[in-house]
């Protein structure tokens, strides 16, 4: 039996923690607004884009530049708040499972290591309500 092991490095994770991050933010803004009335439609026009691009940077198919993370927390009526700080590491994330095998008298321990994460935490981004902010 054939199986694939794809090792995701810490800067790839730590990437697509923070593009998962925005864009959550950014869903999380949208959903408040549709729910205040407010259309992809009317927003799309708002930004002066077509809806169907819209639509793609929302769904993650198409890449979003700050710019345009920009624009849309512009048009969600949001501020958007950046953080950079120093990683802390976090006791059991992302560790190896322990194993351990009674051989006689002797107890080995398989996967043993310290307790601390080598992935990065998620990055501090909100985009929040100008209302909130005050």
């Amino acid at each position: 039996m054939k199986f694939f092991r794809f090792d995701i490095g810490a800067r790839a994770t730590q990437a697509s923690r923070f593009i998962g991050g925005v864009r959550n933010e950014l869903l999380k803004a949208l959903t408040e607004e549709k729910q205040n009335g407010v259309t992809q439609q009317e927003l799309a026009e708002k930004l002066k884009v077509p809806r169907s691009e819209l639509n793609s940077q929302l769904a993650g198919n198409s890449g979003l530049t700050l710019r345009a993370i920009s624009d849309l927390a512009w048009a969600l009526g949001r501020d958007i708040t950046f953080e950079l700080k120093p990683r802390e590491a976090k006791p059991g994330q992302n560790s190896v499972a322990e194993t351990s095998t009674m051989s006689g008298n002797t107890l080995t321990v398989v996967g043993a290591m310290a307790h601390s994460s080598t992935l990065p935490s998620r990055p501090q981004v909100r985009i929040i309500s100008r209302a909130t902010a005050k």
